[in-house]
């Protein structure tokens, strides 16, 4: 691994000094993409599912999702976390699990085990961003988001099914505007984050494709290191391949977005072992 990420630093560096308006133009695509597509699509669920999480208002609005608690033998009271996880975007389920075990909630080994099916697209993304923009069709978009889903339960119906039960305890009470305050601050160190994986996957993407040229292999290798970039380029494939492409691309979620996640994960030292398998099995599923 040294090797290789010292190869990264040279490439980098080489790229940095002879190919300044590369780099330039890289840069300002991704600040592009988290301006329009994540900042809008992202932040505020991930306010709005920390701020569920750690009150009891996810025990009301979450009600709907207490059949499928009972099916992956888990507790009623996470209920609220799946919503976050399955519809808030990618980083969202990380970066909720981490404010409960912050809070003592649940173990990091249980939060572990909850993030093999919590990393998925959100509708704003898959539908719009992908369906829409890229397909010029809804309809595409909300196949590609349900059918994600889809993966991510079968996912966890294994986890949850085969293993120990999770358990959950009250951990300590918080206030709703000590609530509203964490999940602001959260939802804001976690786009300060996103933005900068989704910038810098950016500038690494371009100088690929300037280096290497953009041949069909170039551009599906570089289409695996940031979501929204590769599903762009996914997009722009013949005939069914590019469907199947951005298919995998929504589950998979990309370099980028593994790498939010682990960053997310490490504060609260939540275990993220296995998980580049884990969404490469979601990727496939899909």
């Amino acid at each position: 691994m040294k090797i290789i990420f010292a190869l990264l630093c040279v490439f980098l560096g080489y790229g940095f000094i002879f190919s300044p308006q590369v780099v330039a133009v890289a840069t300002q695509s991704g600040v592009d993409i988290c301006l329009d597509v994540l900042l809008p699509s992202l932040f505020p669920f991930m306010v709005l599912s920390t701020f569920v999480s750690l009150t009891k208002v996810g025990e009301v609005i979450s009600l709907p999702l207490r059949p499928l608690t009972a099916l992956l033998r888990l507790p009623k009271e996470l209920a609220p976390l799946l919503l976050a996880g399955l519809t808030g975007g990618y980083p969202t389920g990380a970066y909720t699990l981490s404010a409960l075990v912050d809070n003592k909630k649940i173990s990091a080994e249980d939060a572990s085990k909850l993030l093999r099916m919590l990393i998925n697209a959100g509708p704003a993304f898959a539908v719009v961003a992908v369906g829409e923009r890229m397909f010029q069709s809804a309809r595409i978009g909300w196949i590609l988001f349900f059918s994600q889903l889809l993966s991510s339960l079968i996912i966890g119906f294994f986890v949850f099914r085969t293993n120990k039960p999770i358990t959950f305890s009250k951990g300590k009470e918080i206030g709703y505007c000590e609530a509203l305050v964490l999940s602001v601050t959260n939802g804001c160190m976690g786009m300060l984050s996103i933005s900068s994986y989704v910038v810098f996957f950016s500038i690494i993407s371009g100088l690929i494709k300037d280096f290497f040229g953009e041949s069909q292999s170039i551009l599906l290798a570089t289409s695996l290191l940031e979501v929204t970039n590769g599903c762009k380029i996914a997009s722009q494939f013949e005939n069914g391949f590019s469907a199947i492409s951005v298919a995998f691309l929504v589950a998979f979620g990309g370099i980028s977005v593994l790498a939010q996640v682990v960053s997310a994960c490490e504060k609260s030292k939540i275990p993220t072992n296995g998980i580049l398998i884990n969404r490469l099995v979601a990727g496939f599923l899909n």
